[in-house]
Order: structure tokens, then sequence, then C-alpha cells
């Protein structure tokens, strides 16, 4: 277990033990890396506009490294990079940890409190639409109990919830999900609902999650109003 506090008001406690995501080859990165074995029959899909966000976001943070994050994957993926994804579009769940894993090779090592503030920031850029009215306007209880719809907008495989136990405290798990062992996707999964709170007005937020199986991510979430 270890503990570390990010940049804008959130603690993360990591109880993970025993479920590593699995080591990186250094291969180029797509369906056929052997670091993605577990994912060769996943036929899980992303929203394009959350892959954009992440592409965009990694731009942002880095852009002396953004040219090269498609070097580093497969012929096929690098392709779909440079001709560019549409933001109504699905796309392969192994292409969405590709760049990722892309990412993650090229960026200076983070904690995982770093990482969780980063998808904070994917998550801003995304809902920039009426979502992000939707956040603001419906409070913890409201936006908790619409995680699961919430979650489909953007994945097609997995099922997210969490319920609130009492005010200001609530616990939850993705689970059917084998991506969740993927670098920086469990902290991705955080740093959303973390940013999705926030706008719903919870402030000091202390989120402490592990991995309970090679598809289950748990999670449970403390703020004040």
């Amino acid at each position: 277990m270890h503990q570390e506090q990010a940049a804008g008001g959130i603690d993360v406690t990591c109880l993970d033990g025993g479920f590593a995501p699995p080591a990186d080859t250094g291969e180029p990165l797509g369906p056929e890396a052997e670091v993605f074995h577990r994912l060769r029959c996943f036929r899980g899909k992303v929203k394009g506009a959350l892959a954009v966000s992440v592409v965009r976001s990694f731009e942002d943070r880095h852009p002396a490294l953004a040219d090269r994050v498609a070097a580093e994957l497969s012929p096929a993926y690098r392709r779909m990079l440079d001709d560019g994804l549409l933001g109504s579009s699905w796309y392969p769940e192994c292409l969405f940890c590709s760049v990722l894993r892309s990412q993650r090779r090229l960026r200076p090592p983070a904690s995982v409190a770093e990482e969780v503030r980063d998808a904070r920031r994917v998550f801003e850029r995304m809902s920039r639409s009426f979502h992000s009215l939707f956040f603001r306007m419906a409070g913890p209880r409201r936006l908790l109990g619409a995680v699961s719809r919430l979650w489909r907008l953007y994945h097609t495989i997995g099922t997210a919830r969490v319920e609130e136990k009492q005010a200001g405290q609530a616990s939850g798990v993705l689970t059917d999900n084998p991506a969740i062992l993927e670098p920086g996707y469990a902290e991705g999964t955080i740093g959303a609902i973390w940013g999705a709170l926030v706008l719903s007005g919870a402030r000091d937020v202390h989120v402490a999650f592990s991995r309970r199986s090679p598809d289950t991510l748990w999670m449970e979430y403390r703020w004040r109003r």
C-alpha cells in the first residue's frame, strides 16, 4: 500500500497487491505485440472522443514528444493515428492501450498520483461539452448514480458502478474489463471520476483503489462539499 497526494486536491491510496501490468518488451505496440497477449480476443472499443483527448492532452504536456507517439506503434495503428482519430468513431481498446503504453515509454516516470492528475486533465478536455453542464448541475450523488451510463458512452466493454454509502463517501467497481491491468488504465478511470466529482461540487477528495483481479478495479471515494 502507498499513499500520495496529487496537485489539485486529491489524496490517492493504492492498495494493489499481486496484479501488475505485463512488462513492456519494447516491440512495436499493436494487437500482435506479446505484451497484449491477454487482449488478443478482447473485442472492446473506446469512443474516439476519449482517444483523441488522451492524444491531445499528451501533446499539451509534452509537445517535444508528441510526434514520437505514433512511431512506437505497429504499422496499422501508426496509420490510424497519422490519418487522425475521429471523436464520433469507435476504436479498438487495444489501440487505446497502445497509445497509453507509447506515451509512458516516452515521458518521464510518473507517480500514481501524477498519473491520476494527468487523467483528470484528459477528462477536463473531453468534457468540454454539454456533459460538463450535467456534471456541474448534478451534484455528487446524482453523478455517481450515472457512472454506469457514462462509462458506456466511451467504452463498449466493462461494467462500472459507484454507490454513495453515506454523505461524502462512495465505493464502486469496474468489472469485466481485462484492460484494467494496462499501465495508466486504472489511474485514468480514477482521475475521470475525480474530475467529474470536482465539477459536481466535491472538495478535498480522497480515493483508495486496487486491482482486485485481472479484470476488476475496486475504488472508494471520500470528499466534502
